[in-house]
């Protein structure tokens, strides 16, 4: 992938490793090492609203809209 000027070295402390591994039914898996970015990173949590904040916020709305990101990537 470096021959192929797809990839670059970098030395920043946000740069993660990239590992090649085998998949159980010998396929080639391509992972990448986040564990340094996540030493660094830090959680931003928030409580959830309750469900009555929630439906107060919308009740005077014209549109209601949803999105499930979960799966998204």
């Amino acid at each position: 992938m470096l021959q192929l000027d797809t990839i670059c070295p970098l030395m920043s402390p946000w740069a993660s490793l990239v590992v090649i591994g085998c998949k159980p039914d010998g396929t080639i898996r391509f992972c990448v090492d986040y564990r340094k970015v996540n030493k660094v990173t830090k959680m931003d949590a928030y409580p959830i609203p309750s469900m009555e904040r929630v439906i107060e916020k919308v009740t005077f709305a014209k549109y209601i809209s949803t999105i499930d990101l979960t799966k998204g990537y």
